[in-house]
């Protein structure tokens, strides 16, 4: 950390980790899509997914019970299903059992729409 700059630092922070430090290949998720076969994917990914599903499970203790729902929705939870299909299996033991009656639904979004919705309130 002493060899580096505030600013190098702050770069390496914000614009070099994430997706694009774990894959090498780039930080939006359509960079990875294009290269769906490639090491940096796929370990970026699992990555996220594992990620994804600790945070979901977190959510269940103050809950209290098993959820009624779990609710997938905008850019990545509605348009990239292989995602979906790698949080929900390390969900399975947790929550999608035989006598879960959680279900998974996607739900689409208008971000936009939303954004203005906000602005014209205020």
């Amino acid at each position: 950390m002493k060899k580096f700059a505030r600013a190098k630092i702050e770069n390496l922070l914000q614009k070099e980790s994430g997706f694009l430090g774990l894959s090498g290949i780039g930080s939006d998720i359509r960079a990875l899509h294009a290269h769906p076969k490639s090491e940096g994917t796929l370990r970026t990914f699992d990555v996220f997914s594992y990620q994804m599903a600790k945070l979901i499970l977190s959510f269940l203790a103050p809950l209290g019970r098993l959820p009624d729902a779990i609710i997938f929705t905008a850019g990545i939870g509605e348009n990239a299903a292989y995602l979906r299909k790698q949080i929900c299996a390390y969900l399975k033991p947790f929550i999608l059992t035989p006598h879960s009656k959680t279900k998974i639904l996607v739900l689409h979004t208008d971000e936009e729409l939303e954004i203005a919705r906000q602005i014209a309130k205020n």
